[in-house]
Parts: structure tokens; sequence; C-alpha cells
């Protein structure tokens, strides 16, 4: 099983990635068939929510008295960390 690295993590909706070599093989030659996971940014929740923002049903809103459009975003740093 091909798993994801730190801080990425791997979708639970889609299958784990594997790697095989057929039993048969005789040629070293050959490539081992695979296929790689489906990963994600594993990002840290907010804590603690600012005053502006809320969430509902697992998504980010603005709080009751504010307006606009939440965008959120999560970025790997280079000391592989997120934010």
């Amino acid at each position: 099983e091909i798993t994801c690295n730190y801080p990425y993590r791997r979708n639970e909706s889609f299958k784990a990635g594997k790697a095989t070599c057929p039993a048969d093989n005789v040629d070293r030659f050959r490539l081992m068939t695979w296929s790689l996971p489906t990963c994600s940014l594993d990002c840290p929740e907010v804590n603690p929510i600012p005053a502006a923002y809320t969430r509902v049903d697992g998504s980010w809103v603005c709080a009751p008295g504010y307006s606009g459009t939440v965008k959120v975003d999560c970025a790997m740093q280079t000391s592989c960390s997120t934010r």
C-alpha cells in the first residue's frame, strides 16, 4: 500500500495507492504496476474561531452581523507545516 506523507492525508473516498509485481515475473527490468493514492493537505482547524466567522454544517460562513464571502486557504510552508 502506498500512503500519503505528512502533512498530507489520503482522501477516504478514494482507494489507497498500491504497488505490485506479477507473481510469475522473472524479468528484472519489468516495472511494477502501481497507482498513487489521492492525497489532500491536512490543515489544522482554526482555534479560537475569529469573531467574524462561524461554521455551519462543516463550512465556514460569515457570523451574524458580518457580510462577505469566506475564502478558506491552506498552504504548505517551507518547514513542511501547514497554516
